[in-house]
């Protein structure tokens, strides 16, 4: 199911949303719904036995079921969850995984953290996983403290967020491709750029096995910041297609020779917006 529905009276929109779980052995559930007030979710959405894809897309207010003490989602394979609310319990998402065993792709984008303090997601069957870390408007300026994907099976990694504190990543032997955004780490961090540093390095140690590496936001200036050591960045043995992309008035030159020597068996270097990119008036 998948509509994109501008005013809806609430009654009838709950209805709606309660009407494929009349179906037995339902497997396929992709709701697309843009309304002013939050819909009724179901709380059955995340028991039902049979799913295997489950797409959650809009005002769905994913905090009404932030608290059910467990979920059941035992062959579920899809879940993507854009734009569904506000996650009230940092361990939602972690306990939500853990139920789906059969899982292999995930997706989170516009989903806002409440807290976002810790924020952990385990599972041996995953093989894509797309994290957009964004908090609630008063929690912009704050970051995460601790973030730990125990994925060692990905294939696909694509991760935005304003720096972590710490990541603790599980080594991905299968990874192809890693995509990582780190956004405008400002003054308001609670680190120095040091600390900064090493919590990037480690973001990108954990995805040293990728054969395409894509670099955007904030990486070139934290990285530029100090100079990189020989044991640092570790080595990218399998690294075969390597992505900068330049934000306004930033360049990779002095991390980009870094980025050479450690990657043996590069075949494409690419800079999607140059070299260099500059303000609009220079």
């Amino acid at each position: 199911m998948k509509e994109s529905i501008p005013d809806l009276e609430p009654v009838l929109l709950n209805e709606w949303l309660h009407f494929p779980l009349t179906r037995d052995g339902v497997r396929e559930i992709d709701l697309s719904i843009h309304v002013k007030q939050f819909a009724q979710l179901p709380q059955a959405l995340f028991t039902r036995e049979t799913l295997q894809v489950l797409k959650l897309d809009g005002s769905l207010g994913i905090h009404q079921v932030c608290a059910m003490p467990s979920f059941n989602l035992p062959n579920l394979k899809t879940l993507h969850l854009c734009y569904a609310g506000v996650f009230t319990d940092d361990s939602f998402l972690t306990r939500l995984v853990s139920s789906c065993p059969s899982l292999q792709d995930l997706k989170v984008l516009n989903c806002l953290w409440e807290h976002g303090d810790i924020i952990s997601i385990s599972s041996t069957s995953l093989r894509r996983l797309f994290l957009h870390i964004e908090r609630s408007s008063k929690l912009y300026e704050k970051c995460s403290e601790h973030v730990l994907i125990d994925s060692p099976n990905l294939e696909y990694f694509t991760f935005l967020d304003n720096l972590a504190l710490r990541y603790s990543i599980t080594t991905m032997n299968a990874l192809l491709k890693a995509e990582i955004y780190i956004g405008d780490i400002g003054d308001y961090h609670p680190r120095t750029w040091e600390d900064c540093f090493e919590s990037l390095l480690s973001l990108l140690r954990g995805s040293s096995n990728a054969s395409h590496l894509y670099l955007r936001g904030s990486c070139n200036e934290i990285l530029e910041y100090y100079e990189l050591k020989d044991d640092q960045l570790g080595v990218f043995h399998n690294l075969k297609h390597l992505e900068l992309v330049t934000d306004w008035m930033t360049k990779w030159d002095k991390v980009l020779l870094d980025f050479l020597k450690r990657s043996p068996f590069l075949e494409i270097l690419s800079f999607p917006k140059g070299l260099f990119e500059e303000g609009p008036n220079r």
